[in-house]
């Protein structure tokens, strides 16, 4: 929400106000709150807010938006159990983005390589491409 940082008197402002409109009732305004978390700070509010969209929101849009941010914030060794919980269990889209993540992340990601396997044989091509290549990546 690039305009509405000028409207509050600081980032902690513009932040808790995100915080609420993550809970918001409108799958929409939940997506975009997710979105623009990405560009402040990551601190433990905002890591349990996301998580909390990824694991328990009921519509799709909203879990792709927090995933995303945090893919892009989460160190390493605490992403890889968020990795795993999307992989043991995730939708398709989700499952994709995770298996593109534990590309990126390289030989980082070989306790996920057993994880990664079993999407080989995946029904939808896109899941079994993203797997071939997280696990050449995987190595």
């Amino acid at each position: 929400i690039p305009w509405a940082s000028e409207s509050f008197r600081s980032n902690a402002d513009l932040v808790n106000t995100l915080l609420v409109l993550i809970q918001d009732e409108n799958f929409g305004v939940r997506t975009q709150a997710s979105i623009a978390l990405d560009s402040y700070n990551y601190d433990p509010e905002i890591r349990e807010a996301l998580l909390n969209i990824l694991y328990n929101d009921p519509e799709t849009p909203p879990r792709y938006a927090a995933f995303g941010t945090l893919i892009e914030k989460e160190p390493s060794e605490t992403l890889i159990p968020i990795l795993r919980t999307v992989l043991e269990g995730g939708e398709e889209g989700l499952i994709v983005r995770a298996l593109v993540a534990l590309g990126e992340m390289g030989p980082e990601a070989k306790t996920l390589k057993p994880l990664a396997e079993k999407y080989l044989t995946h029904n939808a091509y896109g899941v079994r491409q993203a797997a071939q290549d997280a696990i050449s990546k995987i190595g």
